[in-house]
């Protein structure tokens, strides 16, 4: 039921209504790590936090918060990100999204670049945010066991046509899926 769980067309909605969900509602989260090389660590979650909370208390506790939440490293809170490793760019890039409370995570190919224990670490992070936070989670990834480990319901798509819905087992099973991704 769409109006249970507060779905929208985006489609039938003004500009204004679409800027406030992209900025508020849904926190993404992309492939390619892009953050601003300059500021801290600290201060890009902080920026993100400020659009959310009007008093600077606030801000400053769920900066801490969302950076210790993610596991992410205190010696490098007052560090540039051009500096990290991949996985912790990921997670600071996510605790800058879950920040502002999104009531949707989007994560854009996250595992890419990934070794497996990474890939690991991601896994725990995403139940962990599932699990702690209660929202929704869209996982657009090509890393199969990654998917199939932590997703409850599946969306195949195949050159932006849908080609299989459905639980890990059938997704795994459906012939369609099989011939675009696993090969025959």
């Amino acid at each position: 039921d769409s109006e249970a769980f507060g779905m929208v067309d985006l489609a039938t909605l003004d500009e204004r209504r679409v800027i406030y969900l992209r900025n508020y509602e849904i926190g993404y989260v992309s492939q390619f790590l892009d953050v601003v090389p300059r500021p801290t660590a600290r201060q890009i979650v902080a920026a993100s936090a400020a659009e959310a909370f009007a008093d600077e208390r606030d801000v400053e506790s769920e900066t801490t918060r969302m950076l210790e939440h993610f596991d992410f490293p205190r010696p490098l809170w007052d560090l540039y990100p051009n500096t990290f490793s991949g996985g912790e760019k990921l997670r600071l890039n996510i605790a800058r999204a879950m920040v502002r409370r999104p009531r949707l995570l989007l994560l854009d190919e996250p595992a890419a670049g990934m070794n497996p224990s990474e890939t690991q670490e991601l896994m725990e992070n995403i139940v962990k945010i599932r699990d702690t936070f209660g929202i929704a989670i869209m996982l657009i990834e090509h890393d199969m066991n990654l998917v199939m480990g932590i997703c409850e319901g599946i969306c195949v798509l195949n050159f932006g046509k849908i080609i299989a819905k459905g639980m890990p087992d059938d997704i795994q099973a459906n012939p369609a899926v099989i011939e675009a991704y696993l090969g025959k």
